[in-house]
């Protein structure tokens, strides 16, 4: 079986999907070795939420990092880390145009 990617080129392409607060989240959740569904019940949602976060399709609830900070017991290093990934992952703004159909420009006069 052939393979498109090599491991190595997969996992930087996978990465450059992620925002920073998402690779942050993932990076904690491997560390502590949780699955999603671990991790998304002890936050109280669900693991679609849990995943669109870490993938940077959904925006990352404002109470969320005092809260995984304390379930986690993250150092404040860490702590100020990930407020600033929050911060940074909401002034991203993506706009899925896939589906989107084109349109021809009206002129006003």
């Amino acid at each position: 079986m052939h393979w498109l990617f090599s491991e190595k080129q997969f996992v930087n392409k996978f990465n450059k999907l992620l925002t920073k607060f998402g690779k942050q989240l993932r990076s904690l959740r491997i560390e502590k070795d949780l699955r999603l569904k671990d991790m998304a019940d002890e936050l109280g949602v669900t693991v679609a939420y849990l995943s669109a976060v870490e993938n940077g399709k959904r925006a990352v609830p404002d109470s969320w990092v005092e809260r995984i900070s304390k379930e986690y017991d993250l150092s404040d290093q860490e702590v100020i880390s990930m407020q600033k990934a929050a911060y940074e992952n909401k002034k991203d703004i993506k706009i899925n145009l896939e589906n989107t159909k084109e349109c021809e420009a009206e002129e006003i006069d």
